[in-house]
């Protein structure tokens, strides 16, 4: 016996598969995120609220991998995962999260992939938690069956000057979802 409590157990799972059904509610655009958002309202935030708001990212893209960051990310599910796959309403909503993601970090789809829409932003100068939320939305993309458009950004990505090896590797590993 490993001396944890069956209920324990049970209440964890519980709560993941709520997460779960929540996470697809959201991203259907009739859910909640754990702090009471819904999708269009963070993609409505302006640059400075996803700069200072760090529970939301978990929730434009989520992961099959738990955050060490937000216990109250979803952790999505193989059968979550077919779900979301196949929803249109999601992948439409993903399209705008990615989107406005690309804004946020000030870059834009051009006719040759992703490119800077202006001057490079504060955000590719040194390492910061964007860089973070970089390797989850690649996860997320692959995962949800967008690879198209996590390659594309891994294209722009793989471009950036310095870049610590040790960042890129994990970008790399992000598309291996």
């Amino acid at each position: 016996m490993d001396g944890s409590c069956p209920l324990q157990k049970l209440d964890r799972r519980s709560a993941t598969l709520s997460r779960t059904r929540e996470a697809i509610d959201f991203l259907r655009g009739t859910g909640l995120s754990a702090s009471g958002y819904t999708h269009a309202q963070i993609l409505g935030w302006d640059d400075a609220s996803w700069e200072d708001e760090h529970d939301f990212i978990q929730w434009v893209f989520p992961t099959d991998i738990p955050s060490r960051f937000n216990p109250d990310a979803p952790t999505l599910d193989a059968d979550a995962v077919g779900i979301l796959r196949a929803d249109p309403e999601v992948q439409a909503n993903l399209e705008l999260g990615f989107e406005r993601f690309l804004g946020f970090l000030g870059l834009t789809r051009g006719p040759d992939g992703i490119e800077f829409a202006g001057e490079v932003r504060d955000i590719w100068l040194h390492e910061n938690h964007n860089w973070l939320r970089v390797s989850r939305c690649l996860s997320c993309l692959t995962l949800l069956g967008r690879q198209n458009e996590a390659a594309d950004f891994h294209c722009f990505l793989k471009g950036l000057s310095g870049i610590p090896d040790r960042v890129r590797d994990y970008w790399s590993q992000s598309l291996s979802a």
